[in-house]
């Protein structure tokens, strides 16, 4: 006997019947608003980062910020934390290809998403990573949506008169850790070309007892992995 909603569209059925997301309790949930509140927090963390380090960006500029985040990431995997970035091919351009020399000579490993071939036009490649993500240690998560790039109009340059431009990102901590750092890992393991039955090293738990800390009077949070193909309408779906 089939479960489906009778008389609906194919397209409003997949919406009724796909699973809702996974909600996690007990999560500390901070928001930053802009590079000047971002960056701070997330050097702090590189620089005290004592295992592991994942980082996935659109752009990666080779400015002020991009060069800080690029000396920490080597600092860190220099003293023996694992660094994995991963960074869009067309978002990062060329310097996303010198990061894979630069980073690699201290230890750290960089995939590129998706590179950009000039004879392989194919319509795959116009899907982009546009996730902004970085996971320090399983323990502390920063997701939003700044580059690492210096977003501010700073006085007197060529953009100074626009005056602040506006984004946020989110650090938290907490078990909805553990679902971030699983699909970061994920990504990780398919550019990586990495067999399932050859991942070293423990899953993140995703049930019963967290390996996060759980804050009693935390907030409750889900992670969406939204895209324009196959997850449309996930933000709105967890709002029903």
């Amino acid at each position: 006997m089939s479960a489906r909603p009778p008389h609906l569209r194919p397209s409003a059925r997949r919406f009724a019947l796909s699973p809702r997301p996974v909600v996690y309790a007990g999560n500390r949930v901070r928001l930053l608003v802009n590079g000047e509140q971002y960056f701070p927090q997330l050097l702090a963390a590189i620089d005290a980062a004592r295992h592991s380090i994942h980082l996935e960006t659109y752009i990666f500029a080779d400015d002020n910020i991009g060069q800080r985040v690029t000396f920490a990431l080597a600092a860190a995997a220099s003293r023996g934390v694992q660094v994995h970035v991963i960074i869009d091919g067309f978002g990062g351009g060329e310097h996303a290809r010198r990061l894979v020399r630069e980073l690699g000579a201290q230890g750290a490993e960089v995939r590129i998403y998706r590179p950009e071939r000039w004879w392989r036009l194919e319509r795959r490649l116009l899907r982009r990573l546009h996730r902004k993500i970085a996971v320090i240690d399983d323990a502390i998560a920063f997701v939003g949506g700044i580059n690492i790039i210096d977003d501010h109009n700073h006085p007197g340059g060529e953009r100074g008169r626009l005056g602040p431009r506006f984004d946020f990102a989110v650090a938290c901590e907490g078990p909805i850790v553990a679902a971030i750092a699983l699909a970061g890992k994920r990504l990780w393991w398919t550019l990586s070309l990495v067999d399932p039955t050859e991942r070293a090293g423990p899953l993140p738990q995703l049930s019963g007892q967290p390996r996060t800390r759980y804050f009693p009077d935390g907030v409750r949070a889900s992670l969406l992995l939204r895209d324009n193909l196959r997850h449309r309408r996930a933000i709105e779906r967890a709002y029903l």
